[in-house]
């Protein structure tokens, strides 16, 4: 994996208050319990809406004499939101403790079989 990418991810991280991050070598920690840390929190820690907040996104102004362009966002805006809503509301409900256990298990019957 990139140094660059990681550096940047554990800086946001870090700014969300999700973890500390020790110079040097010394690595990174949870600043609260995995229990507390949601799928929902490192989504948005790590800014995957962008500045819009939106998650799909497509031209703010298409072309008005296109059939497609005139009505995409009459069709698709309201459909994409509710889309994005359940996402979101899936991964509050899901925890980093939650993926480190399902983890665990699954990593402890791959070593049985």
């Amino acid at each position: 994996m990139n140094p660059v990418i990681i550096r940047k991810t554990l800086s946001q991280l870090k700014k969300a208050g999700l973890i500390h991050v020790a110079r040097g070598t010394g690595g990174a920690e949870l600043a609260k319990a995995s229990d507390e840390i949601s799928l929902l929190d490192i989504y948005q820690a790590v800014e995957c809406l962008g500045s819009t907040g939106q998650l799909f996104g497509f031209h703010d102004n298409p072309n008005p004499a296109c059939p497609i362009g005139h009505n995409i966002h009459n069709v698709l805006d309201g459909k994409l939101e509710d889309i994005q809503t359940a996402m979101e509301k899936e991964m509050s409900q899901t925890t980093l403790k939650d993926v480190v256990e399902d983890t665990q298990k699954r990593m402890k019957l791959e070593s049985v079989s």
